[in-house]
């Protein structure tokens, strides 16, 4: 949650950033309420303790972690699906100290790097960024249209990926289905609000079919986008 509303703050343009920090404030307020699960306070209030005060799961992640990039280190072309959990897990993992049979790496990013290996890790980070950069420059075309509503909804997209990125350091997620949606919603945003786009073939459209003052013929279809 904290990712999302930086990253929702740091995008929002300037024409906007009264109504983002709007936005933002109400997200607080929503937050504030959440916090009257004490189960939900006392997990976020173990972020901020000493080594000493860690508990073990968060201990054996870090332990989890260095299995999984020495699998990487012996195997950086992958090792198929699964490969961490079912195959290697339990030798890499015995060199930490921990003795498991099968257990997840709980990081995205190493996990896919020791499936699908550096190259799948980095096809998988350039699929995202394509993404956003195709999302980015439709948002900055309709911001200088004018359409800010355009604009709010690649940020709720943006930083909604960013919420996912985050959920991807501590779990084994970035193959997860979701991921795919918020990509597709990034592309589709591209399609629908870029340069000459659906948005503004249909306002074309619109422009088009308005009736003349004083008939009912329609402007004729050479009308320049609005």
């Amino acid at each position: 949650m904290i990712i999302s509303g930086i990253v929702y703050l740091i995008l929002s343009p300037s024409q906007i950033r009264k109504q983002t920090i709007l936005l933002l404030t109400l997200g607080l307020v929503a937050t504030f309420m959440l916090l009257g699960d004490e189960r939900i306070t006392a997990r976020f209030m173990t972020t901020f303790d000493s080594a000493e005060e860690r508990d073990g799961s968060a201990d054996s992640r870090l332990l989890f972690w260095a299995a999984g990039l020495n699998v990487i280190k012996d195997h950086p072309l992958g090792t198929g699906g699964l490969g961490f959990k079912r195959v290697h897990a339990s030798k890499y993992l015995a060199e930490q100290g921990i003795d498991v049979k099968a257990r997840a790496v709980h990081n995205g990013f190493i996990n896919e790097a020791c499936e699908w290996g550096v190259q799948g890790l980095f096809l998988k980070i350039l699929f995202f960024l394509t993404a956003i950069v195709a999302s980015g420059r439709a948002a900055k075309h309709q911001m200088k249209l004018g359409n800010t509503e355009a604009t709010t909804l690649y940020l709720g997209y943006t930083s909604g990926l960013a919420a996912f990125m985050g959920t991807c350091l501590f779990g084994d997620y970035l193959d997860a289905e979701w991921g795919y949606w918020v990509a597709a919603m990034l592309v589709s945003f591209s399609r629908v609000y870029g340069p000459g786009g659906y948005y503004e073939a249909e306002m074309e459209n619109t422009v088009a079919q308005e009736p003349v003052e004083g008939g009912s013929c329609p402007v004729p279809a050479v009308v320049g986008t609005r």
